[in-house]
C-alpha cells in the first residue's frame, strides 16, 4: 500500500546555533505529533561548527514522524530555502527559523487559514521574547520592526498593500514556489522572503495574514546594542535597494548560488530610476522628518525615541551606501560592501 501523502513538511534552516535550534524544535515537535494531518519535518544544516548535527541526530531518532536532514552548501539563506523546498514532499511548506518559539497552536492555525482563504501563502503574527529584564518600552516602534514584531495588531485578511510575509512564519503552497523558481540566491543580504511574495502577488497568488498563527522571536541582548540595530537596518536597505535592482530581472527558474564576494550587474534603466527614487524620498525624509525628531528627541532625554528615529536615519544610511555597488559593479569596494552587509555576518555570529 502507498503511504499516504505528507500534508505539511515544517522546515528550518540552521547553522551553528544548537541550543537555540533545541527549543525551536521542542515546541514544534508536539504540534507536529498532534497535528490533524500528515507532517514532516525537512531541515538544512548550513555547515553548522557547533553541536547542531548530534542535536539534529538526536531529534530525529525521537519523532515517530519522518525527518529528513540536508546538509547545506554555505552559499547564503537564499540556498538553504531552496534546498528546503527541493527536498520536502509536503503540499504545505511551513517555515520558521532556528531562533523562534512557535505558540502551541502555531501550525494548525496557519492550516486552517490557508483553507478558510484559499490563498497560497499564509504569514502569521511575530512578538518579540526579550532577554530577562529588559522592557519592551525601551524600543520604539521601528526598532520593534527592525527586531522582527510584526501583524500583532493587524487583522485578517489580505497583506495590505506594500506589506508581505516572511519566511519565519509563514505556510506556503510547495508547488507554488517551486512554479515561481524559488529564492533568488543573489540576494545575499537577505529580502529573499520579500522578492518572493512579491513575484507571487504579481503572477496572481494571494498573500493572506491571520494574527493567530504567532511566533516569538527570540532576541539576545547582542541584538539589542546600537551597533547591532544600525548593521541590521543597513542590510535590510541594502537588500530592498538591491530588489529594485533586479525588479526588471526576477530570480529564473533555477537561481544560480553566488558568494557573498559576487557583484551585480549595472543596473537597468527602469532599475535606477526606481533607486533613485528611493534614494531622493529617503534623502527628503531625512532632511524633513529625521533629523528634526532626533534634535526633539535629544533634547528631551528620550532614548527609546532617539533609538527609534536613529533606526530610520541608519535605513537611509544603508540605502545610499549600496548605490556604488550598483553603479559601480566588481569595484573592490562593491564586493567589500556586499561581504559586509551578507546575512551570514552578524557580530562574527554564523546564521542560516
Amino acid at each position: 500500500m502507498e503511504p499516504r501523502p505528507i500534508d505539511v513538511s515544517i522546515t528550518v534552516a540552521t547553522c551553528s546555533r544548537g541550543a537555540l535550534l533545541q527549543q525551536a524544535l521542542d515546541h514544534l515537535l508536539p504540534q507536529a505529533q498532534a497535528a490533524p494531518f500528515r507532517t514532516e519535518f525537512v531541515i538544512v544544516d548550513d555547515r553548522s561548527t557547533d553541536d547542531t548535527p548530534q542535536r539534529l541526530r538526536s531529534f530525529q531518532r525521537r519523532a515517530d514522524f519522518p525527518v529528513t536532514l540536508v546538509p547545506g552548501h554555505g552559499t547564503g539563506i537564499a540556498a538553504a530555502r531552496n534546498l528546503l523546498v527541493q527536498n520536502s514532499r509536503g503540499t504545505w511548506l511551513a517555515c520558521c527559523d532556528d531562533d523562534q518559539i512557535a505558540d502551541p497552536d502555531w501550525l494548525t492555525e496557519l492550516y486552517a487559514a490557508a483553507h478558510r482563504s484559499s490563498a497560497d501563502f499564509v504569514g502569521g503574527s511575530m512578538y518579540l521574547r526579550l532577554p530577562a529584564g529588559v522592557p519592551l518600552s525601551n524600543f520604539g516602534p521601528r526598532a520593534r520592526r527592525l527586531l522582527g514584531e510584526a501583524g500583532l495588531q493587524q487583522p485578517e485578511g489580505p497583506f495590505p498593500r506594500g506589506t508581505f510575509p516572511a519566511t519565519n512564519n509563514v505556510l506556503m503552497r510547495a508547488n507554488a514556489v517551486r512554479q515561481l523558481g524559488g529564492f533568488n540566491t543573489n540576494l545575499t543580504e537577505g529580502g529573499e522572503d520579500r522578492d518572493l511574495f512579491q513575484r507571487a502577488l504579481a503572477a496572481g497568488h494571494t498573500l493572506w495574514f491571520t494574527p493567530a498563527a504567532r511566533m516569538g522571536h527570540i532576541i539576545p541582548e547582542r541584538r539589542l546594542t546600537r551597533h547591532a540595530l544600525r548593521w541590521t537596518a543597513m542590510r535590510i536597505a541594502s537588500g530592498d535597494t538591491r530588489m529594485l535592482h533586479l525588479g526588471s530581472n526576477p530570480a529564473p527558474t533555477a537561481p544560480r548560488p553566488v558568494t557573498t564576494a559576487t557583484a551585480p550587474a549595472a543596473a537597468s534603466r527602469p532599475a535606477a530610476r526606481a533607486i533613485a527614487r528611493l534614494a531622493l524620498g529617503r534623502v527628503a525624509a531625512l532632511l524633513l522628518r529625521d533629523l528634526p525628531q532626533l534634535a526633539v528627541a535629544r533634547i528631551r532625554r528620550q532614548p527609546a525615541r532617539t533609538l527609534d528615529v536613529l533606526c530610520s536615519v541608519w535605513y537611509t544610511a544603508g540605502v545610499l551606501r549600496s548605490l556604488p555597488v550598483l553603479l559601480r559593479p566588481g569595484t573592490r569596494q562593491s564586493r567589500a560592501f556586499i561581504q559586509t552587509m551578507n546575512f551570514r555576518q552578524r557580530d562574527s555570529e554564523r546564521t542560516a
